[in-house]
């Protein structure tokens, strides 16, 4: 793996437990409508990504850990492609 992303990784590991305790607080704000927004915008995400990976947890976090180096060397590419690096 890429020490950059592996450093990424490990900085995301980190940060869960704040960003967890965040999260949880404002979910117990959410009026009824937003919550039910929000779980059908969860529910979506689950069936682009989730059915795609078989419904296999383990296999699903792969992917997203996939698609983020992806999208990172895209914008790395595009960096260099302006000239930023």
């Amino acid at each position: 793996m890429d020490r950059r992303v592996a450093q990424m990784m490990r900085a995301y590991g980190e940060a869960a437990p704040f960003l967890e305790a965040e999260r949880a607080d404002w979910l117990s704000c959410l009026n009824p409508h937003d919550a039910r927004a929000l779980f059908e915008h969860l529910y979506a995400a689950w069936e682009r990504g989730g059915r795609r990976a078989g419904g296999n947890w383990d296999a699903l976090d792969q992917l997203q850990v996939e698609e983020l180096v992806a999208v990172r060397r895209a914008f790395a590419r595009l960096a260099r492609a302006r000239g930023h690096l």
